[in-house]
């Protein structure tokens, strides 16, 4: 019972050691400054598509009126249930509203594993930032 208790005294200390560190990192870095807020023109960027084409941002953005840009990763079963629940209302706001949705794949790796990916409505792009993503999807 005392190992517990001390193992349980040296944990909480260790947490509070590094969520402190933590805080003056994140204090130091600005961090609101470096996050897309409210009002704020959201960056551009380009991404290969799972067909091997070209997708910016802001092209995307002159013929739609609305653009959503979604991450997830094929490890996350959160985000793969969020794009099982995106697909099915994809396409009627698409119509309704010019509705685009240009959903980030941060592991192109493993994508490959994921035929599902493949059957969706809307634009899956390879995270621009991980190497190998032509080398994955290569028309």
């Amino acid at each position: 019972m005392r190992t517990r208790s001390i193992i349980a005294i040296f944990g909480f200390l260790i947490f509070a050691v590094f969520s402190f560190s933590l805080k003056r990192e994140m204090r130091g870095n600005n961090a609101p400054a470096l996050m897309i807020q409210r009002g704020m023109v959201a960056p551009n960027f380009q991404a290969f598509d799972m067909n091997g084409h070209m997708v910016d941002l802001y092209e995307t953005a002159k013929t739609n009126k609305i653009v959503a840009v979604v991450f997830w990763a094929t490890w996350c079963d959160p985000c793969r249930l969020e794009l099982a629940n995106l697909h099915k209302i994809y396409l009627g706001l698409k119509k309704a509203r010019g509705f685009e949705l240009l959903a980030v794949n941060l592991d192109p790796q493993e994508i490959a594993n994921f035929p599902f990916a493949k059957e969706l409505p809307f634009p899956v792009l390879l995270d621009p930032g991980t190497n190998d993503c032509q080398a994955v999807w290569n028309p």
